[in-house]
């Protein structure tokens, strides 16, 4: 799409929790974005601010970027699995990264927000928000996720457009000093 001009951007998200006991929520996410986007004359392949989508019609309405509900189990030996079930983005729990992860705030865009590791299936048309679940099960050394999301905005096409992830996710802690975080994908 062609802009005329930079201009400004405005985004705003309301998010609505409730914690049924420490390992048990449920979460809705309405955001809304509007404007061309900080690199609007750039023409660049993932915007800065990612939550400003290039189609222009994708802007100025409430949309419903997450609505999930989460369950953890504790499992013997200090472990603990972890199950999602809604609609939420991949990269809200695949290619994470501590310290470069919100698109909003720090002006990031899509290719590096998290890691950067991979261009992972998504559903476009809402934002990025995808269906789907996710499993996980670890400990503070390792964690194992699996993840099924639809790629399309229909529910029902899941079986037809989807993306499946697996990691695996190393924390070890070197000589009690230097903490580490190893992500591998499938």
């Amino acid at each position: 799409f062609n802009h005329d001009d930079a201009g400004a951007s405005f985004s705003a998200d309301l998010v609505v929790e409730k914690k049924f006991n420490d390992r048990e929520f449920f979460q809705i996410d309405l955001q809304f974005a509007s404007g061309q986007g900080v690199d609007a004359n750039l023409q660049s392949g993932a915007m800065v601010n990612n939550e400003i989508m290039e189609d222009p019609g994708a802007t100025n309405k409430i949309y419903l970027a997450r609505a999930f509900y989460e369950k953890s189990l504790a499992l013997p030996h200090n472990y603990e699995f972890t199950i999602d079930v809604g609609r939420f983005a991949v990269n809200d729990y695949f290619d994470v990264n501590d310290e470069t992860s919100d698109q909003t705030t720090q002006f990031l865009n899509q290719a590096i927000a998290s890691n950067g590791a991979f261009d992972f299936a998504q559903d476009l048309n809402n934002h990025g928000y995808s269906y789907g679940v996710r499993t996980a099960i670890g400990n503070d050394f390792f964690a194992l996720d699996f993840g099924l999301f639809s790629v399309d905005s229909y529910l029902n096409n899941i079986s037809d457009k989807y993306s499946m992830l697996a990691a695996l996710t190393l924390t070890p802690n070197f000589a009690g000093k230097l903490p580490g975080k190893y992500q591998f994908y499938v």
